[in-house]
């Protein structure tokens, strides 16, 4: 049975839709929920504060307590903004696995009421033997890479396309709990611009119209007790423009000419098809 039109239309369009797909996904920011201690971790300080923040930034701290193989509860005490610190009253048993339980929590009138669980509930860790009574040791290694990402949406042609990325990679510590990245400016550190992780690996997406900008970040590692190790060295970067990503040649299809051409190929083959069985 021949293929009518309309199926190679519908055919064409899916083609192109995969085409963009690798582009697209290019630009997807990193989900930037995460919880300290991680999954699995060993030799945690009895004394640490359990650190969680929630994907969509929420402000509302989950209600989070620990418990221990046997079901024993462990109280916390929940304080912070966007990254949350649960604290137990005292320290934590040596060599014993706990378990991160954790509600979300709505403000109702005057009344808070919490149910369900929160993304990363059910979090193990194990602790060692050992309290943390100073900072820990860390030594401070960045690497920051910059690159162009062009432009997939429509859009004319000309060096107002696309978008710059930044990445800075620090040294991840397993002493560390969690990571800020600070933007910095001629007057010290903007608090109003942070970055965080349970990794020292930072994305971050700038519009092309900071293109020539000169951007500094600063890099803190936090232990688990909430210690700041602050960064000794500016992370800087100026968002250069790389030649040859400034105009969308393709009108909206794809910047990847690879994908584009497989499209095509797969139209012309679908079309001399149609024509060989008529």
């Amino acid at each position: 049975m021949a293929l009518r039109k309309n199926h190679l239309i519908v055919l064409l369009i899916c083609a192109l839709f995969v085409s963009y797909i690798p582009s697209a996904l290019a630009c997807q920011p990193r989900d930037d929920s995460w919880i300290s201690p991680p999954m699995d971790a060993k030799n945690i300080p009895r004394n640490t504060i359990v650190w969680l923040t929630l994907y969509f930034g929420a402000s509302q701290a989950p209600k989070g307590w620990l418990e221990d193989k046997d079901g024993n509860k462990v109280e916390l005490n929940v304080s912070g903004k966007e990254v949350f610190m649960y604290q137990p009253n005292e320290p934590l048993k040596a060599n014993t696995t706990y378990t991160f339980r954790c509600q979300m929590c709505f403000e109702n009138g005057n009344e808070t009421h919490c149910k369900g669980f929160c993304q990363h509930d059910r979090t193990t860790f194990t602790t060692g033997s050992a309290l943390e009574t100073s900072a820990p040791a860390y030594t401070e290694s960045n690497k920051v890479s910059h690159k162009r990402q062009p432009l997939i949406n429509d859009a004319p042609c000309g060096p107002s396309g696309g978008s710059h990325i930044l990445t800075i990679k620090g040294n991840s510590d397993p002493k560390v709990a969690w990571y800020e990245l600070t933007k910095l400016t001629k007057d010290g550190k903007d608090a109003s611009i942070t970055h965080t992780n349970d990794t020292a690996d930072f994305s971050l997406s700038f519009g092309s119209d900071r293109s020539g900008e000169k951007v500094c970040y600063q890099l803190d590692a936090i232990s688990y007790t909430g210690k700041v190790i602050p960064g000794s060295k500016s992370i800087c970067q100026t968002l250069n423009d790389i030649a040859g990503v400034g105009c969308n040649q393709t009108q909206g299809i794809s910047k990847n000419p690879t994908s584009l051409l497989w499209s095509l190929l797969v139209f012309a083959f679908l079309f001399g098809f149609r024509h060989k069985r008529k």
